[in-house]
């Protein structure tokens, strides 16, 4: 029995356990999901802090709200590399298991010829080469798709579908450990075996009021006066979205950086071009 049919072969083979360890780490990137809603609501009800104080000119509360919100969106960057991470290796799960379903319909389909009749007779020795040359094209692209990393591989053959999940959870835990900007102290210093434990326990222990409207709404007062291109997409932007306005929302229509639309709003506050509406809740 080759290589690739001692993976894909009959029996419950590895297939079933590609498919079982996709699953739980599915189950954990949904957590991991969950926990990113949670701190970008938490990262607008900042901003929304930030905006209010900045409007009534309260510098100090504004320092605050600030450092609390740079804090929040550090620890954003953590869990949305942890995301980003998982997501990778269930595709990579997901290619080593279409590769072997390549390879079997294949191996099937010489075997039919090799059965048609004897006056293929002829055809069989390229047809065995044929097999080999598939068999080795499978054995390499496997070990290519297994190569998450330096310091971490997926071994299809030998471990099963609990130490493929946590080889996944080992992998979003390095890929974090690359972030260009560090990770923040409130998250090394917290509570948990791993980074996302840690980023978790930062996110729950967040306090503060959770706004109940997904975004807030804001009056317009001037428009700005010196043509600033992203100053000019913004304002109008909240124009269009009948003065409403959340940030994530915002970055993603207008293609610009979160932080920038952010510093945008902070400084047509400030220069008092419009400011937030207060409505009963």
């Amino acid at each position: 029995m080759n290589f690739a049919e001692r993976i894909f072969g009959g029996g419950d083979g590895l297939k079933k356990k590609l498919i079982s360890a996709a699953r739980r780490i599915e189950v954990h990137k949904r957590e991991v999901i969950s926990l990113r809603l949670r701190l970008e609501n938490r990262r607008q009800f900042l901003f929304e802090k930030v905006v209010r104080a900045i409007e009534h000119k309260d510098d100090d509360s504004a320092s605050i709200f600030t450092v609390e919100l740079t804090e929040v969106k550090k620890v954003l960057k953590v869990v949305k590399v942890s995301e980003l991470a998982l997501m990778q290796i269930i595709v990579r799960l997901e290619s080593i298991r279409d590769v072997g379903d390549v390879y079997s319909n294949m191996n099937d389909a010489f075997k039919i010829m090799r059965g048609v009749n004897k006056s293929v007779s002829g055809v069989v020795p390229s047809l065995e080469n044929a097999t080999e040359e598939v068999n080795t094209t499978l054995s390499e692209t496997l070990a290519d798709l297994g190569n998450l990393s330096s310091s971490v591989s997926l071994d299809v053959t030998h471990e099963g579908g609990k130490e493929l999940f946590e080889k996944a959870k080992l992998f979003a835990e390095e890929k974090v450990l690359e972030l260009n900007e560090g990770i923040p102290s409130s998250v090394l210093s917290a509570n948990g075996d791993s980074l996302f434990e840690k980023a978790k326990q930062v996110a729950m222990l967040a306090n503060g009021e959770i706004s109940d409207e997904k975004d807030f709404q804001v009056t317009m007062l001037s428009q700005p006066e010196r043509k600033k291109t992203v100053d000019e997409k913004v304002y109008k932007y909240i124009v269009n979205k009948n003065k409403r306005l959340n940030v994530i929302d915002a970055a993603d229509a207008l293609n610009l950086p979160i932080d920038e639309v952010e510093k945008t709003v902070f400084k047509l506050v400030s220069e008092g071009k419009l400011k937030a509406a207060y409505t009963e809740r």
